[in-house]
């Protein structure tokens, strides 16, 4: 887990951090890691025992003298929620504290207008969710929140999905979710959740610049620093989907022609694949098996592919400089299959940057940063109470 200015909290809740960050430590690890003396560890460990919150988990190897107990949190003393709404779908998990998903749910959007209906998908979302606890039989005081991931620019201190284009909504209120629920809820842009994700439960780390990139139905784009996200004047940083990369005849969703989601997103790759191989159905599952098979067609359209995501790529490198760029989304499932041809498109025209200056990586969750990350940030405001 990642932690921030541990120096800010509290004792009690730089303990629940420390824990929460390990998952279990004796009281003399605890004690070093925190800079509290084990005095005031013991005292706060037996009140947190008490609120159900950790327990003691066996006995540790001695170091010399008696051996030491192992205190843990309590992996269902606490669960959250993430949602992310897509173009095409709705998907919910319910996590513990160990970030394990306890149950997933979703539900299609093809039997709505997604723009005029937006209002009754949201409430059809409550009704999944309290169902979905409903099921599990867990205690609304045991439910830390909701995070809610959106494809779009959003407004967290007012609750408002400020622009999605691909699902046709702006300025849309969600404060009517907070009197639905008796727990918090949070907004956040489908980029910035997916890179939280990656970072708290895939790489762990990030390096001085750090881009993220989710592709799925669109392309969306986090910038990550180890002072936290940088989101811009109005936080709308990192809309580089909507970039211009070259000349298309097809209208983006956000009204412009030529952004880049209209020649790399997941989207346009199946739609390419489909339309050389002349069916309705492929899946990614297709390209990759055809790819790896050595298909002539398949490796033209992956080829075209990689090369639009490549100049996307090399513009990225030009405006940020990042030490590292991270693809998220159902397309890092495949990402080794595909790592080694967009690395060398992306570097072997490239005047300012070498393949040494930059790690191109695919997503250790897949499809799933977004959700997770999500889901996580109930917790994080639980266990660690820093902003950033």
């Amino acid at each position: 887990m990642y932690i921030q200015n541990l120096e800010k909290l509290n004792n009690r809740d730089k303990i629940l951090a420390t824990l929460y960050s390990y998952r279990q430590l004796t009281k003399f690890d605890i004690a070093q890691k925190t800079n509290i003396s084990i005095p005031t560890v013991t005292s706060n460990l037996t009140k947190l025992i008490e609120e159900g919150l950790v327990e003691e988990a066996g006995i540790a190897e001695s170091t010399g003298g008696r051996k030491p107990k192992i205190i843990r949190l309590i992996p269902n003393a606490l669960y959250s929620i993430g949602v992310e709404i897509a173009p095409t779908k709705v998907s919910m998990v319910l996590i513990n504290l160990c970030c394990q998903i306890q149950s997933r749910e979703e539900f299609l959007l093809d039997e709505f207008d997604i723009t005029a209906d937006f209002h009754r998908i949201i409430l059809k979302l409550t009704d999944e969710i309290k169902q979905m606890v409903h099921d599990l039989d867990i205690p609304l005081s045991r439910i830390a929140g909701i995070g809610l991931s959106v494809p779009g620019t959003v407004d967290r201190e007012h609750f408002v999905l400020e622009l999605a284009p691909n699902l046709g909504v702006k300025q849309f209120s969600l404060e009517f979710l907070n009197e639905m629920f008796p727990f918090p809820i949070y907004i956040e842009n489908e980029a910035n959740a997916g890179a939280f994700g990656e970072l708290l439960l895939g790489r762990k780390q990030v390096g001085e610049q750090t881009v993220y990139l989710s592709i799925t139905e669109g392309i969306g784009a986090s910038i990550m620093t180890k002072d936290g996200f940088y989101r811009g004047n109005k936080e709308r940083a990192g809309e580089f989907g909507h970039m211009h990369i070259g000349y298309s005849e097809k209208l983006c969703k956000c009204g412009r022609t030529g952004c880049w989601e209209l020649f790399s997103s997941e989207t346009v790759l199946l739609d390419r694949y489909n339309q050389t191989k002349h069916t309705t159905g492929g899946t990614l599952d297709d390209i990759a098996a055809q790819y790896k098979a050595g298909d002539e067609d398949t490796k033209a359209v992956v080829s075209e592919y990689l090369n639009n995501l490549a100049l996307g790529l090399q513009n990225i490198l030009l405006a940020i400089d990042p030490k590292e760029i991270v693809i998220g989304g159902n397309l890092a499932k495949y990402g080794n299959l595909y790592i080694d041809e967009l690395r060398d498109l992306v570097f072997e025209k490239s005047v300012f940057h070498s393949s040494s200056d930059v790690d191109i990586l695919f997503s250790t969750l897949n499809a799933d940063s977004s959700i997770l990350g999500a889901a996580v940030t109930p917790l994080q405001k639980v266990f660690i109470t820093d902003e950033q």
